[in-house]
């Protein structure tokens, strides 16, 4: 009898743990990567029956893809043409929500795999290398744990790859709220990174969502969730379907209308510590002020007055930095004036941002060759130049 009672804790200890490792079968690598969700809820309904897949996973259609076209400015250097033209014309993807059955999430970045070990890619923005497969052939263990946290809430995926970015917080994770609209009345706890911030929290909150509602993801965490709704990714940089920019604007402007602005002419200041410093900003901002700009530092203000500061101003100028993705509150009657650094000009951000909402755009790039500046990404701005660039601005 003891024996017989030795081996029943045994199992009771141990029994979670075998399936889990057995659920993550082959552990060197996932089992294989799937680029369509669809695809994937097809046959696993498919292998229940039409009866039983009524209650299984599924996925439905809520916004159908397109392309856009953005003309690039004039009188570009010939350094940015290259980068202005590869932009010009973007997609962005179908917009979906998939229900699953005992899936997996994988760290903070909130990387899905289906119960029989599948990564489901197209919620997933492989940053850093060219295809996610190389991922898991650099680190082929990567995803495999001993000890896998269940969750038995009916949980919703929010985060997102660099989600705690504040560019790709705006754009991949709050959009996808808008998704789960329908399923918000059953959905019982979101999955968003452990590490986001207090603005980050104040654009959830603004959005309905209590703290006590999260769930906050683990880096190298590995969780099973008994149900999961997993809304798609908006897009990638550029790539700003039209409901996401509208639910974005329609949800955070009208809260902030009591709050007053920094002026028509902001200047996005970068400061010493920048990761990307602009060399001589004091000489910048001595001639901005003449002109009537005001300095502002967005990390010293909460959400909704960095929606006010964007709402009001009229003339922006700011080296390229995630700050800018609030250029998403500011009218069609706005112009900016972007600062690149020749080591990181990314026209797919701002550019294509400023073309989809109607706002007049302009940019100077720092035409030194790229690792010539220290630090890295460095700019020394070109003060009449800029000064030109301004006036032609200030004249739409």
């Amino acid at each position: 009898m003891a024996l017989r009672l030795s081996a029943q804790s045994f199992w009771r200890r141990w029994r979670p743990v075998i399936v889990d490792l057995f659920n993550q079968w082959p552990w060197i690598y996932p089992r294989g990567i799937e680029p369509s969700a669809r695809q994937w809820v097809e046959r696993a309904r498919a292998k229940v029956g039409w009866y039983r897949s009524l209650r299984s996973d599924w996925l439905t259609e809520i916004y159908l893809g397109n392309v856009e076209i953005h003309s690039p400015p004039e009188d570009l250097p010939a350094a940015a043409r290259r980068a202005f033209s590869a932009v010009g014309s973007r997609s962005y993807p179908d917009a979906s929500v998939s229900f699953l059955h005992g899936a997996n999430l994988f760290s903070n970045e909130g990387l899905v795999l289906t119960r029989d070990n599948h990564v489901l890619s197209q919620y997933y923005h492989q940053f850093g290398t060219k295809l996610l497969w190389h991922r898991f052939l650099r680190h082929p263990f990567s995803l495999t744990r001993t000890q896998v946290t269940r969750v038995d809430d009916v949980l919703a995926l929010l985060a997102a790859p660099q989600g705690w970015n504040y560019y790709h917080w705006l754009f991949d994770v709050l959009p996808r709220l808008h998704l789960l609209t329908r399923w918000r009345s059953v959905i019982e706890k979101y999955a968003v990174p452990e590490n986001v911030n207090a603005v980050q929290l104040e654009t959830l909150q603004l959005l309905g969502l209590a703290t006590e509602q999260l769930h906050f993801l683990k880096a190298g965490q590995r969780l099973r969730c008994q149900s999961l709704y997993v809304p798609s990714l908006p897009g990638s940089e550029s790539c700003y379907p039209p409901w996401s920019l509208e639910f974005l604007r329609s949800s955070f402007l009208p809260i902030s209308a009591s709050i007053a602005g920094q002026g028509p002419r902001i200047y996005i200041q970068r400061g010493a510590s920048a990761q990307r410093p602009i060399l001589n900003e004091s000489e910048l901002i001595a001639v901005l002020e003449k002109r009537g700009f005001t300095v502002v530092a967005l990390e010293r203000h909460s959400f909704r007055e960095q929606v006010a500061i964007f709402r009001d101003a009229r003339l922006v100028v700011a080296a390229h930095g995630a700050g800018l993705a609030n250029l998403i509150f500011s009218g069609n009657q706005a112009a900016l004036l972007e600062l690149f650094s020749s080591d990181y000009m990314r026209p797919d951000c701002y550019f294509t941002l400023a073309r989809r909402i109607g706002v007049a755009y302009d940019c100077w790039l720092d035409d030194v060759p790229a690792g010539t500046r220290q630090p890295w990404g460095a700019i020394l701005a070109d003060l009449p130049v800029i000064t030109q660039k301004l006036d032609q601005l200030e004249k739409l």
